[in-house]
């Protein structure tokens, strides 16, 4: 049978795991997107969760515009970019080169963070 001590120094090593796994986003993180249309799907998600009074047929672009116009940090450059890519391939135009990390990491941090709604 386990002493007082030794069930003390488990519980805070267990505490301890938490606390970390928490604080690096949780300990079962989700995968980054694979591709650019992946990360703006997971975008689109994002954004109707953290912001559920958007109209019904809001563009990703006039909700990336919203969050941008609150303060959101971000690349927004390389968002850009990657918006412009990703329109080019789904609306048949010239797709670019596609850079989509920045927008896998706006998708996660709405989604972890739950942002701070200010419709």
């Amino acid at each position: 049978m386990l002493s007082a001590t030794a069930l003390a120094v488990l519980d805070l090593s267990l505490f301890a795991v938490a606390v970390l796994g928490y604080l690096r986003g949780g300990l079962w993180s989700r995968p980054g997107p694979g591709s650019l249309e992946e990360a703006f799907s997971q975008l689109e998600v994002s954004i109707w969760s953290a912001f559920p009074s958007l109209p019904e047929g809001y563009t990703v672009r006039e909700a990336l515009a919203h969050l941008r116009k609150s303060g959101f940090r971000a690349d927004w450059m390389e968002i850009e970019g990657s918006l412009q890519a990703y329109e080019g391939k789904r609306f048949g135009g010239l797709a670019g080169p596609s850079k989509f990390e920045e927008v896998g990491r706006l998708a996660s941090r709405l989604r972890r963070h739950g942002y701070f709604r200010r419709d």
